[in-house]
């Protein structure tokens, strides 16, 4: 499967974290593959990059419970420290796919971000 990218220069973006503990999955499945999620700051242009996990503990779910676990990517880990209700503000964003269960069709997510000028 070929990962997915968007990128994304903005005026501003405020990323409310809490509301992003995890992905929600729109189209095919996660599986146990990963997205990235990787922003600027605004005021300082330091690039920060968030991992998130693909939900079910099998990379091709076939349990009947698996499906459902990789219809989310799940909040690992930030390196620079930041946790889930973090707030930041950033002037660039960039959210990559990589993998999924190529049988259930390319992972999509949906990523609202309030935009502020």
């Amino acid at each position: 499967m070929t990962p997915g990218c968007h990128n994304g220069p903005l005026r501003r973006i405020e990323r409310r974290r809490h509301r992003r503990r995890e992905l929600v999955v729109t189209a095919g499945n996660a599986g146990r593959s990963y997205a990235d999620l990787t922003f600027a700051d605004a005021s300082t242009g330091t690039t920060t990059s968030c991992k998130y996990a693909g939900g079910s503990r099998d990379p091709f779910p076939s349990d009947p419970d698996a499906p459902t676990a990789g219809l989310r990517f799940e909040l690992s880990s930030c390196d620079r420290g930041q946790v889930a209700g973090d707030v930041a503000r950033a002037s660039y964003f960039r959210l990559a796919i990589a993998g999924g269960d190529h049988r259930a069709g390319p992972a999509a997510v949906s990523l609202p971000l309030p935009l502020f000028r």
